[in-house]
């Protein structure tokens, strides 16, 4: 197997089950009942699969890039990992402001700002 590649493989199939449960969710659930509440297990079902597509394909992107350089894989693998993870919360926390209708850009560049910091402050520990 090529370099890196179970990590990969891991990396994609995670992402694959979060979009079968996202695409599941989106057919399936009903965000709405017919009594005005809210379905919160629908709800849970398509923030993880969200969080999993998009900590998926980042992790899995980040590593590919960092392939071409030379170092130790298990160091790339991880800072792939990490930020992938950041990234995938990154992307479902604006997916929950703007479900709350409280995402405008502003908040959107302190969000990412956050996640840069968190980031940055990660790999220096």
């Amino acid at each position: 197997m090529e370099r890196g590649g179970k990590f990969l493989i891991l990396t994609f199939g995670i992402s694959f089950i979060g979009l079968a449960i996202l695409i599941a969710t989106v057919f399936l659930a009903v965000p709405q009942k017919t009594d005005g509440s809210l379905d919160y297990l629908g709800l849970l079902f398509f923030y993880t699969g969200l969080f999993l597509f998009a900590f998926g394909m980042f992790a899995g992107i980040f590593f590919k890039l960092r392939l071409k350089r030379k170092g130790d894989l298990y160091l790339k693998a991880k800072r792939s990992f990490r930020q992938g993870m950041l990234l995938g919360v990154f992307v479902c926390l604006l997916f929950l402001l703007q479900s709350l209708r409280m995402l405008i850009w502003w908040d959107a560049s302190l969000l990412l700002l956050a996640v840069i910091l968190v980031d940055m402050w990660l790999a220096v520990r």
